[in-house]
């Protein structure tokens, strides 16, 4: 699994960036590709990776209720794959108020907070909570908007 969330994220990366075909992402990955629009599946032996690249998706149906998103957030991009999400989105606001109303707003859905880095203007703020982990990191995108990238990912074994 550890080596497959790796891989993953790179195709991610290729398919944003309109670099990867699907012949090489099928042989990259190991798995088939289907395309639908702006939503790309990869089946492999492990699970499927869902790649959705559609500005102003749903949620991947299977986000946590308890996790932190800011008010009037819009998804830009998401990744769906066994033992992990992705979701990039931005909001109106400020990395700062985005950044404390998710460390507000977490311990009250009993997360704990384990990490915290502000540097750069850009903020990371990492929670867990039974065997799961969510990271959140904060920039600003435009005047008056923070972008906000939230992963989640089961823990392995202690």
């Amino acid at each position: 699994m550890r080596a497959f969330v790796p891989l993953a994220v790179a195709v991610l990366l290729l398919a944003a960036c309109g670099k990867a075909e699907d012949a090489a992402v099928g042989v990259a990955s190991g798995g088939a590709v289907q395309k639908d629009g702006d939503k790309t599946t990869i089946s492999t032996e492990q699970g499927d990776v869902v790649l959705n690249a559609e500005e102003g998706q749903s949620l991947p149906s299977r986000f946590p209720k308890d996790v932190y998103l800011p008010e009037d957030y819009v998804v830009r991009s998401s990744m769906d794959m066994q033992g992990a999400l992705m979701v990039d989105l931005v909001a109106p606001g400020s990395t700062k108020d985005a950044f404390a109303a998710a460390g507000k707003w977490m311990p009250e859905q009993n997360w704990t907070q384990t990490a915290m880095i502000q540097q750069g203007g850009q903020s990371v703020l990492v929670f867990e909570k039974e065997r799961q982990l969510v990271q959140y990191s904060f920039f600003e995108d435009e005047a008056d908007q923070v972008h906000v990238t939230v992963q989640l990912t089961e823990k392995g074994p202690d």
